[in-house]
């Protein structure tokens, strides 16, 4: 096997990990594993190197893993719009051929087809207002 091919093995494992309920939980035991190994070195400059290049390395690893999802979905995404537009495009084209005909309507018509249908509600009582305090009324005279 060529490289090329192990490393999107390897990738491709490492996302199906990534990407189970599982690995927030063996993302806790890696702190305290950490921990743990600090208490044993006595958190010593060479443990301290360690721990840091291997969370450097780890954060890397996920920016990369988050950029090639976000990539994978963006395809999806781009693959959906092109069927939309195409779908789109047919149904402009089949709209400039004109409607598609329509269904035969029987010569006999249901029975009281065209006639009234009864009576309409009578229609709402106009609004009165009151008059306010502050309006002047012909037969009173405003106070102040």
């Amino acid at each position: 096997m060529t490289h090329s091919v192990v490393r999107q093995r390897l990738a491709r494992l490492g996302s199906r990990t990534v990407e189970t309920a599982s690995a927030f939980p063996g993302a806790l035991f890696a702190i305290a594993l950490l921990g743990v190994s600090g208490l044993i070195f006595h958190f010593s400059d060479l443990w301290q190197r360690v721990t840091m290049i291997g969370m450097a390395v780890a954060a890397f690893l996920m920016v990369v893993e988050t950029r090639r999802t976000l990539s994978r979905e963006i395809d999806a995404v781009d693959l959906r719009l092109d069927e939309i537009g195409r779908s789109a495009a047919n149904a402009t084209s089949q709209s400039r051929k004109g409607p598609p005909p329509l269904p035969k309507i029987p010569s006999e018509a249901p029975a009281g087809y065209g006639q009234p249908a009864g009576r309409s509600p009578p229609p709402p009582p106009p609004i009165r207002r009151r008059p306010t305090s502050s309006s002047v009324t012909p037969d009173r005279r405003r106070t102040a």
